[in-house]
This record gives structure tokens, sequence and C-alpha cells, in this order.
């Protein structure tokens, strides 16, 4: 395989990073072909680029530039073809290849009248091509400029691959599935053959959230192979299929959707098109830095080829006329640099710790533990118990993410290292973890029954341990631990209710007491409107963590890898209590968010005569 000569093919073609300049391709075809049959053969495309501007206005001797943006997953890397570009070779991936072929394709059917008019063919953007992937800082200047060009071009031309038996029989359910109907009358392959399409790597793309958004509306034209689909049939189909999921979690439907892992793909979809009817709302008027930890934290399911592109397939989305300059896309620094950056950038504009609440431990990572590393897509984890979400609601978006308010309304304090390997952050040491429960939830899916069977076993052996120590005098040690295993939130008719509704409290004395009522306490159990819904709320919350006890008694939730003798600390600007490690040398390592019943308020930040704790510094490593 010749080597890729980037040189020779962008000489004279050089961008000014200093404007919007973008460069396009157009088809040639040789002489002794008609365009259709070129396209159709195995030799090599022959493609010219032409460099173009944004900021190119029409006049009376030259149009504004039309151009079709490509948007397509790059594919097998090791799977190319050759392709001459301005007279000289190079590789492509083989995706692209069809892709443009496929382009191609369309437009001169479109033009077949003429078959000689192949100037009918606008130009096309595909960053394979287009953008010196040699260069780093070329790269960044157009990552940068992304949003600018999928909202200029004519039309977005999806590319999902060529097409087979399979995929035609996919789509021809999802079309039908489109139109409103009283049932889902289809036949088993044809699920199986839409659940096989749906995870098309395409849909899971991290920057077609940006792409999508940002077309023109009625300008998304989607092919696969020969067959096309509207981004509404899409739409109306992904929609329908996640409501059943979610008003009938027992139906054949449903558990073929979770058995086959297409409940991930579906719920990113949805979320492309979610992120887009944000983009073209007038309401959506929140600061940038909170706009972009939306988009990071809701876009989780997506993924991204090289890894700074998680925070940068997003920037253009949130920002507007590079109001986040600490963050204008630069592939030289390093990813844990970038992400550190990104943390830095979002404390100091907001005030507020939330991004704590993102951070994942990998003990392979070198990046230091306050940092949340946005690519590790590890599905056993905790639930959050603080994350960013977005509501439109009247003319005002409300940006919630705190169901508690453990620090109240403090400002956070945080300073950083030059090399930001460090912060300092202020805070209130509250107390430690004394013992620790090792029975855990642990998997992705439960039975009512596994839960209720853990609920039981938890409540026999803590009240033991801990009735005499608690310090809740008022509501009983029994309350805070179903309020803990709850972390105090529960969701009822696609409400959450934090704290926990007092009704709660019957389901979990049922499960207490049913090993002396057998079966009639099991019937109880199931016909108690409340039963499902907590049991979800407890899957939610304990998976994966850690039960715990403190040193004066109390009950808490930590991640997996709570330690005895973690530290459980208040820290300025923070809706929940943390762990950090005591590292012994005057620093600390961060663990994690946890939920400590009785300081979820800020209660933790006063001692027993009501007198406000002294304030500490805590270095994070």
């Amino acid at each position: 395989m010749p080597e890729r000569n980037l040189d020779s093919v962008y000489t004279g073609l050089q961008l000014d990073q200093t404007k919007r300049e973008l460069r396009l391709l157009h088809f040639t075809f040789p002489e002794k072909d008609s365009g259709i049959q070129a396209i159709a053969d195995t030799e090599p495309l022959h493609v010219i680029l032409e460099k173009v501007s944004l900021d190119d206005k029409a006049t009376p001797d030259k149009a504004a530039s039309e151009f079709i943006a490509l948007s397509y997953v790059w594919g097998d890397a090791d799977d190319q073809r050759e392709i001459y570009v301005n007279g000289h070779a190079i590789w492509i991936t083989r995706n692209l290849d069809s892709a443009l072929r496929a382009y191609a394709r369309i437009y001169l059917n479109m033009a077949s009248r003429d078959p000689e008019k192949t100037e009918d063919i606008l130009p096309l953007w595909a960053d394979g091509i287009c953008i010196d992937q040699g260069s780093k800082d070329e790269r960044g200047h157009q990552v940068s400029l992304m949003l600018s060009i999928y909202a200029a071009a004519s039309f977005v031309f999806v590319w999902l691959g060529e097409g087979n038996v399979t995929t035609r029989l996919a789509i021809k359910l999802l079309k039908e599935l489109a139109h409103p109907s009283d049932h889902f009358d289809a036949k088993r392959v044809q699920w199986q053959a839409l659940f096989q399409f749906l995870q098309n790597p395409w849909f899971t793309r991290l920057w077609v959230v940006q792409e999508f958004a940002a077309a023109r509306p009625l300008s998304i034209l989607m092919w696969c192979g020969y067959d096309w689909i509207l981004p509404s049939f899409l739409c109306r189909t992904v929609k329908r299929l996640l409501h059943v999921v979610h008003i009938d979690p027992l139906s054949e439907l449903t558990r073929a959707v979770y058995t086959t892992n297409v409940i991930d793909n579906l719920l990113a979809i949805d979320q492309i098109f979610f992120v887009r009817g944000l983009h073209h709302s007038r309401r959506w008027a929140v600061p940038s830095i909170i706009k972009l930890c939306i988009l990071i934290s809701t876009s989780q399911r997506s993924s991204c080829t090289v890894p700074h592109d998680v925070i940068y397939a997003l920037l253009g989305l949130a920002e507007k006329s590079k109001s986040i300059p600490e963050l204008y896309p630069n592939y030289r620094l390093s990813i844990g640099t970038l992400f550190a950056e990104f943390f830095k950038t979002a404390v100091e504009s907001t005030g507020a710790l939330t991004l704590l609440s993102y951070v994942k431990h990998d003990l392979q990572t070198t990046m230091p533990s306050w940092v949340p590393n946005w690519n590790d897509k590890r599905s056993d984890i905790p639930a959050r118990l603080v994350s960013f979400k977005t509501e439109l609601s009247g003319d005002h978006d409300s940006v919630c993410t705190d169901l508690f308010s453990a620090s109240h309304a403090t400002v956070a304090n945080c300073r950083f290292t030059p090399k930001l390997t460090i912060c300092l952050c202020d805070g209130i040491l509250v107390e430690s973890v004394s013992r620790l429960y090792g029975d855990r939830l642990v998997g992705v899916e439960f039975t009512s029954e596994e839960i209720c069977s853990w609920i039981e076993r938890i409540g026999a052996a803590l009240t033991h341990i801990w009735r005499a120590l608690h310090p809740y005098k008022q509501e009983g040690f029994l309350e805070a631990l179903w309020r803990t295993m709850l972390a105090d939130q529960v969701t009822l008719d696609r409400k959450t209710h934090c704290p926990a509704p007092k009704s709660c409290r019957h389901i979990f004395d049922i499960i207490w007491n049913r090993s002396n009522n057998g079966h009639e306490e099991n019937d109880r159990l199931l016909s108690n409107e409340y039963f499902l819904p907590v049991l979800q709320a407890v899957a939610s919350s304990c998976r994966f963590r850690t039960l715990y006890g403190t040193a004066s008694g109390r009950v808490g939730l930590g991640p997996p890898y709570t330690q005895q003798g973690d530290m459980v600390c208040v820290l300025f600007g923070g809706s929940v209590p943390y762990l950090l490690h005591d590292r012994k040398n005057g620093s600390h390592s961060f663990v994690g968010e946890t939920y400590v019943h009785g300081i979820m308020r800020g209660e933790g930040l006063y001692d027993v005569n009501g007198k406000h704790k002294a304030t500490q510094c805590f270095i994070l490593t």
C-alpha cells in the first residue's frame, strides 16, 4: 500500500486559520466513461479540491458556494481504498469510498436526463479528505468550524453503509412503525432485522449529535445502499419503541430490546433528536459552559475514535463566538490536561462541583483522581446522585442539578496548580467510614425477588450492628436505613420525589416482616402501587454501591471501592457529600460522591451545638 502523500495533495490549498476557510471536493470522470459507469467500477475515483470560505457572498460574477456535507462512519482503518485527489493517489477507508460513490450515483441518477451534465453534482465536504488529517493545527481549526459547516450545507448526506437483504427488511419495518397504529404487527425476523440495523455504528457516533443538530430543517438525506430514510420516520419509530419499554417492561418486545442490547442505541438516537430540538429552540438560554456540561454528560452512550472529540464534537453546540476560549480545539494537549481544563473551566464558571459526580475510577488511568474520564464507557458503575438535566418549561429553561444541598448555598473555592495535577478545595470534614457491609447488589438486571431478598438481608444484618450507635433519635434507625437504600428519592408517574414519600416505608416494613407471614405478605407487596417504583429506586441507588456505617453510627452509600477510614467531607459548592482517601502525606485521593443520611441538606456543616465547623483545605491529587 503506497504512503499517503498529504503534502502534495494540499499544496497551494493551505487554509488561513484566522478565517473560516475550508476545502470542497469535486468529482471528475474520465472522458471514456460516463459518470455512472465510473463510480460503479472498481477503479479509483478521481476528485479535485477547491478552497472556499464560509464568509463568501454571492456577487454578480460568482454565486455563493453551495455544497453537501457528508455524515458517515470512518470504518475499519485497515480496510482502505485508493483515490486520486488533485492527481495524487492517497488512501481512504472503504466506507468513505462507498459513501462517495453512493453520493455521486444518486445525484447522477437524478440528472440522468442529461448524463453528460455532471456539473449538477454539488461539491462535497468530507472530513477524511477535505481536512489535512496529518496536521493537528488544521484539524483543530476545522473542528472549530464544524457546526458552521453543517449549518451552511445545502443538504447533509448521511451514509449508513451498503445495504443488504437484512437492512432492506429493517428499513421497510421502520417506515411502517413510523405511522400510528394500535399494535406492533411484525414477524420475529423483521424485529431481528430492525434491531440489527439500529446497531449501525453511525447511530452512536458522537459527531452525529452536532452534525444532525446543525443541519437546516428538512435538509437531511439518509441512505443505506439504495434505500432512503426520512429522519422523522426514524425519530417516531425510536420514540414508539422506547414508549413500549417504559410502559410495559414485561412485554416480549421489551425483553427483546434488552436481550439484543439495542436499548443503548435507542437512547442514543433519541438523544440525537433531543439535542437537535434544543439547538433549534430559543428557550435553551443557559450559559455556554453549562450547555457543554449537559451535552457531554447526556451523550455518554455515543463514542468517538479520537479521545479529545468527546469534548470537541459537542463544543460548537454549546458556545457562541468562541465563548469558552480555554477549550478551543487543540489536539496537541494530552487527554488528561484537556479533561482537567474542562473541569477547571466548569467549576470556575459555575461555582458548583457537579462534575465530581461523574468521576469513574480506573486503576489504569494516569489522570488526577478528581478529573472525570469522559471516555470511560463502563456500565458496571453506580448511578449518579447528582447530574445535569435540562427541562424546557414555559418560556424558560431550568437546569436541575440539585436534589440535595449538602453544602447549602456555598460556592466552590478551588485552586489549581499550573499543570492541573492538583486541585485545592475548601470544605468541611464531617467524619469517617468505620465499617463496611460487603453484601452488594451487583449486576445489570434483577428480579423483584432478588431485590426483596437483598433488602431483607440488609435489614436483618444492619439493625443488630448499628441500632445502638445510630444518631437518628427522632426518626429511628430503620427510617434512616430505608431512605438510604433509596438515596431518599423515588420516581412516581415519571416525576422524581426527593425526599421520598413516607408511604414508601410500608414496602420495606412488609419485606422485613414477610419471613413471619410468607405468601400473605408477598400478595400485599404485589398489590401495593409503590412496590415496583420502590424496587426500581433501590436497584438504581444501590447497584454497585457499598453500604457503610460512620464513626457516629450514620448510614451511607458509597462507591464500590469505599474503604474503611475514608473521610466523609462536604466540599463547598457540592450538592452531595464526598469520600476522600487520606494518602498520609498531606494530600487526598478523590473516591466519589456519597449519600449519608442526615447530612444531605447542610447538617454536616455544623456541630452538635449548631456552630459552623472549621473550614479545611483538601489537597486532591
